[in-house]
């Protein structure tokens, strides 16, 4: 980026700079959205065939409905955290 920046706008290359700072530094939310289809794909497969019947299915369905559920929340805090620029 440094090599090309000097044809970016300087309100441009501003905002690229605070957000890849921010990026840079947020390892969870970076993991989470290189992740992302993977953990919705195994989600949705482990919702379709939710059972509650031993303590093993028990946690691995809740913690199926928590993954869908933060990934369905992650584009509205990315949206949030890149209007915080």
């Amino acid at each position: 980026m440094v090599k090309y920046s000097r044809n970016i706008p300087k309100l441009f290359r501003r905002a690229f700079r605070k957000l890849r700072s921010s990026y840079e530094w947020s390892g969870l939310l970076r993991t989470w959205i290189a992740s992302y289809m993977d953990l919705c794909i195994c989600g949705f497969v482990q919702i379709y065939s939710l059972k509650f019947d031993s303590a093993t299915r028990t946690i691995s369905s809740i913690i199926a409905i928590i993954v869908v559920g933060l990934n369905l929340i992650l584009p509205y805090l990315q949206e949030f955290t890149s209007k915080s620029i």
